[in-house]
Parts: C-alpha cells; structure tokens; sequence
C-alpha cells in the first residue's frame, strides 16, 4: 500500500521534475513531495559541494535561516554526511537517535522520533542527500520507506543534474557576453577610474559579494585603497570598511602574490592594532594585477558568507585581472603624457602671461572655472580634457599683438579692437599645428562669440556655438571682470556675479551662467567657512 503511494506520487511530480529547470524552484518542489508522500513533518534536501567537500543545505521545512545558511557536513559525519560517504539509505529510530553516535546532530532543540535519509544518486556517484524526520506525526519510518523513496531520490537526482547543467550553460554563456563587453571598454578606454569601475561591475555581475576593493600601487611604499560595494552608502561604514579590508589584504594579499617585497613595504597596509567587530567577512577571493611582469596591485572581493566563491570565480579574476592590468598601465602611461603636454602647455601660456603683468595666471584660472563647469554640467572625460587644453591656449593668439595694444591703459582705436579681435583666429592658426590639439580648434576659435550672435569672428549663436566654448566664455568673462586691467581696477566677486546674470541669454549661455555661479559661489561659500573655523577655537576632528 504504502510502495503504491510513494509510485503515485511519483508519477505526478515526475514530469513536473524532469522539466523544472530553475534549480531553486526544483529542489523545493522534490522537498514538499517528499514530505507530502513519506507523511514526515520536516526535512532537507542537501547537496555536495566539491569544492568544500561538505553537504550544503539547499531547502529545508523545519530549520532556521541561520542552520540552512551556516551547516556544513563533512563526508562521514551524521546523519548525511555518513550515508553521502556510504551511497546507503539510514533508517533511524527513537533508539538509535538517542545514541551517543547521534548524540551531537543538530535537532534545533526538538525531539525526533523516527528519520530517514537516503542519498541522491546519479548511478554510483552521490551528488546530495535527502533527510525527512518525524517529529510530532502518529507513525514511524519502517523498512517500507527505504525503496520507493529510493526510486524517488533517484529521479531526483536526475532531475537536480539536468537543472544543474542548464544553470551552468546559461551563467557561462552570460558570462562570456558580460566579459565581452568589458573587454570592449577596457581596450578602448584610458581613464583608470573607468577601468576600475568596468572590471567591478563585470565582477558583480557574475558573482555575487558584499564588498569589492582594488588596490593600485602608486609606487613601491603607497597604494591607493578604492571600496565597492553595491550596498554602502553612509561614509561612516565606507570607513570602517576600508580600514578593515586594510588589515584583510595586508594579512591575505602575500598568499596571491609572490613579489612580497612590494607588500610588505606597502605603508598603506601597514597592521593596526584596531579591531572592527561590526564587519566581518567570511570569504575573500583576491588577484594580483600584473603588467609587463610587475606587480602594480590587485582586486579583492569578500563576502559575509562562509564558503561564498569557487575556483570557477578565480576563473572569472583571472580573465579579467589581466586585461584590467593593462588596460590600467596605459591609462598610466596616457596620462603621464597629458601630464607632460598640459605641463608644457602651462609653461607656454605662462611665458605669454609674462609680458603682461594683468593677466598673470588668468589661462591657468580660466582652466579652472571651466573645467568645474564642464563636470558640473556632465560633459564626458575627453570633452573635460579638451577644455582643459583649451582654457589654457585660448589667449595663444595673443603672442602676435603688440605691447603698445595689449598693454594700453585708454580706450582703444578701432584698429586696436579689431587686432585684438583677431587673437582667436590667431591661436587658432598656431594650435594647428599641434596634432594632437586639433579637436580643440573649435573651442579657442568661438570662446568670444555670443548666445545672441552678435560676437566674433563668426557670428554664431546659441548651439551653434561649441557648448566647450560657451564654457570658457563665461570663464573667461568671469576672470578678467575680477582681475586688474590697465584701463580699470578689478570688479569684487559679487560684482562681477550680477554683470553675468545682466548678460545671461544675451552675450551668455543661460543654462551655463547659472552653472558657474552656483559652483562658484559653493566655492567662495567653502573658503569663508573654512576661514570662519580657522578663527575658532574648537577642534574638528574627522
């Protein structure tokens, strides 16, 4: 009768197993049939982890949260552990589960009449182990249970490999799209914080963890620590974080990388004797980040979970770790040569300068204001670079204008106007021929025009003009309003706001005139408040 029943059973929720393949789902519809046949009251369904070599609790009726996400049993340790290692179903009675071989199993402090646990096999390989137990029903397992939940187990453990294997083949083939696609980024980009942000969230994408970090060497003594992490927001655990991952990689990193020398020597992540008990992790996969044979730092990823990564995660690092370490020494390399052409670029516009001491340093400020506007706005990295070229060459043109002009404390000719009009072509014409300068052309040629078309030299107006040119425009106004010239003294700050506000709309863009006097008057606000505690006498401490 009760073989009868168990077939039943069996025979409805077959179909049913055979094409479930969400696994999560599979497993606990196989849990509610075995409990609804075998007329137990609770049980769990476990499965074999080849990497931890333990059972891993996968669904389970009459379990805590905590028990189904911390239990781990060994190959040998009771119950499942012994009938995983043996491939032989147990039957355990009141008796033999009040024994001292039974003594230690996790009950959750109820007492179990009778249980059984049969393996899940795939002909002699067992790849889990169900358990069902009888705690407050009328009824015991007898022998009877043992073949039909047997057979059931079976189309089971048929059921879970097929659900297995269709899991594997969709996460490698989405995987392999999501590495594409960083791959893409990486080869094409030069911003190391773009590189760093691309190979994160490639890396969250395909494993799950709490906390990310990369850790690039600056040099061989100083690294800078970056914290990911798709779930801080509040700086005071951003904080607490990096000081703990501190200790974590200085205690872990050596054990992934061979050149030790760099990491001890490492001050950054020098031991501290603080502890953090509010954030503890429990599993950590790292990577070095290696180019051209040298160790310039490494990513890490940690999980408040025990046993949270594979070696198929280390697969996923060691794909991307590669391509990101490249991909970050050129970024290096490209900007160590902005460097060098911004630096050179300064050295020029500041030989210019020097012939008029009114406007010393206005290039380098022009630069400054924009480049705040520009990012405020949202203008893309590469726009963000061009307007820092041309704020600093805009006046380049300047060069082939006499002293007696530039300098002039009176009202000019309309000769002198019209020559001093002339300096954006003028820079213009010496900037081509730098190549490398070329898609700043546009911006030093049309930073004098006006929103309404009424500037010079083209006449352009509104979005014909280059939105990096209305930038510096503005910039530039702002500056020279609130310097010296020799036909005037400077305008204050305040001043030369309200003549901006006079203008938007007519010679300025309206959008990009409220931009830079917010972030202008968000920095002034910054100094005086600054300067405001400087004069107290309390202590600010970070």
């Amino acid at each position: 009768m009760k073989i009868a029943r168990y077939l039943d059973e069996l025979y409805k929720v077959s179909e049913q197993m055979g094409t479930a393949l969400e696994i999560e789902r599979l497993v606990e519809l196989i849990m509610e049939s075995s409990i609804r046949v075998s007329g137990a009251d609770e049980g769990s369904l476990m499965l074999f982890d080849g990497q931890t070599k333990t059972l891993r609790i996968m669904v389970a009726k009459g379990l805590s949260e905590k028990t189904k996400e911390t239990v781990r049993i060994k190959l040998g340790q009771p119950i499942a552990g012994i009938v995983a290692k043996e491939g032989k179903p147990l039957l355990l009675t009141d008796e033999l589960l009040s024994s001292r071989r039974f003594a230690n199993v996790h009950h959750e402090g109820r007492k179990i009449k009778s249980a059984i646990s049969v393996p899940l096999k795939i002909k002699d390989r067992v790849i889990g182990v169900l358990n069902l137990n009888i705690v407050t029903s009328d009824g015991l397992f007898s022998e009877d249970d043992i073949q039909p939940l047997s057979i059931f187990a079976t189309q089971a453990a048929i059921a879970i490999e097929n659900a297995r294997l269709y899991k594997t083949t969709v996460q490698r083939t989405q995987e392999l799209i999501i590495l594409n696609r960083a791959g893409k980024i990486l080869s094409s980009t030069f911003q190391e914080d773009e590189v760093i942000n691309t190979m994160m969230n490639a890396i969250l994408e395909i494993i799950d963890f709490d906390v990310g970090a990369s850790l690039l060497l600056n040099d061989q003594e100083y690294g800078t620590l970056n914290i990911f992490s798709p779930d801080l927001c509040e700086q005071e655990a951003v904080s607490l974080i990096k000081k703990k991952l501190i200790l974590l990689l200085s205690e872990l990193l050596p054990f992934s990388i061979d050149k030790l020398h760099i990491i001890t020597k490492n001050r950054i992540l020098a031991r501290k004797k603080e502890g953090f008990k509010d954030v503890e992790f429990q599993s950590h996969l790292l990577f070095p980040l290696i180019a051209k044979e040298e160790v310039i730092g490494a990513i890490s990823i940690h999980s408040i979970k025990p046993d949270a990564f594979y070696e198929e995660h280390l697969h996923t690092l060691s794909i991307l770790g590669p391509q990101a370490a490249v991909a970050i020494e050129n970024a290096r390399i490209y900007q160590e040569m902005q460097n060098l052409y911004t630096e050179t670029i300064k050295a020029l516009a500041a030989e210019i300068e020097t012939r008029n001491p009114y406007t010393l340093g206005h290039s380098e400020r022009v630069t400054d204001y924009s480049l705040i506007v520009a990012k405020e706005i949202g203008l893309s990295s590469s726009k963000i670079e061009l307007i820092r070229y041309a704020g600093l060459l805009h006046d380049l043109g300047k060069i082939g204008i006499s002293d007696n002009i530039l300098l002039k404390p009176g009202k000019l000719t309309e000769e002198e106007f019209a020559e001093i009009k002339s300096h954006p072509l003028k820079s213009e014409s010496i900037i081509k021929l730098i190549t490398f300068l070329k898609d700043a052309l546009p911006i030093v040629r049309h930073h004098h025009e006006r929103y309404d078309g009424r500037g010079y030299p083209d006449g352009l107006s509104a979005d014909q003009i280059p939105i990096e040119s209305r930038i510096l425009a503005v910039a530039d106004a702002y500056d020279a309003m609130t310097s010296d010239r020799p036909y005037r003294k400077a305008l204050t700050k305040d001043e030369a706001i309200s003549a901006l506000e006079e203008c938007r709309g007519s010679q300025f863009d309206p959008e990009i005139v409220d931009k830079f006097i917010t972030s202008v008057k968000f920095v002034m606000d910054e100094k005086r408040r600054k300067k405001r505690l400087r004069g107290s006498s309390c202590k600010i401490h970070p």
